[in-house]
């Protein structure tokens, strides 16, 4: 017999909730069950009580009429044998305060679980929305990127001009290309240009490549992982994820081997660290990559690095993005967990 302590008032919005959570794994009476009848109770209360207090113990279950009685149903064969001593102990002492306590616990994850049903409704329906949009309106600021590239490329004739658009695409001021090497100031170390206002050369670099094959492959990843990223976490987070990751591995280059670099390969493998530690840290975040991809991702950056097979490869770049990109993700989802 159920306690009158049950909370009446709020009957009716519980029943709903029940029915709105269960009603599609009720037995049907024109094929068999996949639930394991446990056994009966003969009052309502006292079994919609017990199934209650089975939600709590994570142990799905389903009360219907049988008869004179109430039948509890188990929805995981692994899970009869406890829920057969639970029910036992139910019946031994039914007014036991956990069962009370339940009562409340479970109307608390029934509620839970319909504000979740509704939200991923709703980001359903919107990234449906989204996908039948235009390539350019579903991911505006990476397609502003790929176009960016494409024009810096093409305007420095990959990489060789040096004082195209007035000089101010490089690191540092003051670069000329001499033969086959690159003549710069001997302070670049310092940041001169930056340091008097043109900040835009901690990321302009990202942007100029050297021959058609290292333009396409970085677009390649660009879109596929800055495409990922802004579907799901929109604009914003995309463009302070590029300026975090340019910034930093174009940074780490500098230091290590001197502004005669480009690329967007620190950026993409900053994208690739958010998505592979967000994937690690938030599952239900929708993104994440397949393991086969991260692993050929990781042999990617440790082969450039380790040896010399892929020629000159700017691993302060790929390292830098890298570590700045699954810093932004453990951040966020540390965050999101402490929210």
């Amino acid at each position: 017999m159920q306690s009158s302590d049950h909370p009446c008032d709020c009957q009716r919005s519980v029943d709903t909730l029940r029915v709105f959570l269960t009603e599609s794994s009720l037995p049907s009476k024109n094929q068999p069950s996949l639930m394991r009848r446990i056994g009966t109770l003969t009052d309502k209360d006292a079994a919609e009580t017990f199934g209650d207090y089975l939600l709590t113990q994570e142990i799905p279950s389903q009360v219907e009429q049988s008869g004179h009685d109430w039948a509890i149903w188990v929805h995981d064969e692994d899970q009869v044998e406890q829920a057969k001593e639970e029910l036992e102990s139910f019946r031994s002492d039914p007014q036991s305060d956990k069962y009370r306590k339940a009562i409340v616990e479970a109307d608390r994850i029934r509620h839970a679980k319909v504000q979740a049903a509704i939200a991923a409704r709703k980001s359903q329906i919107n990234l449906t929305r989204q996908w039948n949009r235009p390539l350019i309106a579903q991911i505006p600021v990476t397609f502003t990127i790929v176009v960016l590239s494409v024009i810096i490329t093409l305007g420095t004739q990959f990489g060789t001009k040096y004082d195209a658009f007035g000089g101010q695409i490089s690191m540092v001021p003051n670069m000329t290309r001499k033969g086959d090497g690159v003549e710069y100031p001997i302070n670049y170390r310092q940041l001169p240009g930056v340091r008097e206002g043109q900040v835009w050369r901690l990321i302009t670099p990202a942007f100029v490549h050297f021959d058609p094959l290292h333009l396409v492959l970085d677009m390649y990843w660009l879109v596929l992982f800055g495409g990922m990223i802004e579907r799901v976490r929109g604009r914003r987070t995309i463009i302070v994820l590029f300026l975090l990751t340019a910034i930093v591995g174009n940074l780490a280059q500098l230091y290590l081997k001197g502004p005669a670099f480009g690329g967007m390969s620190g950026v993409d493998a900053g994208l690739f660290g958010y998505l592979w530690i967000t994937g690690q840290m938030d599952p239900e975040s929708g993104l994440a990559l397949p393991q086969h991809l991260v692993f050929i991702m990781l042999a990617f950056l440790v082969l450039a690095a380790t040896t010399s097979m892929m020629g000159p490869i700017a691993n302060g770049a790929h390292f830098g993005g890298l570590f700045a990109g699954m810093a932004m993700a453990a951040v966020s989802a540390t965050w999101k967990r402490l929210r």
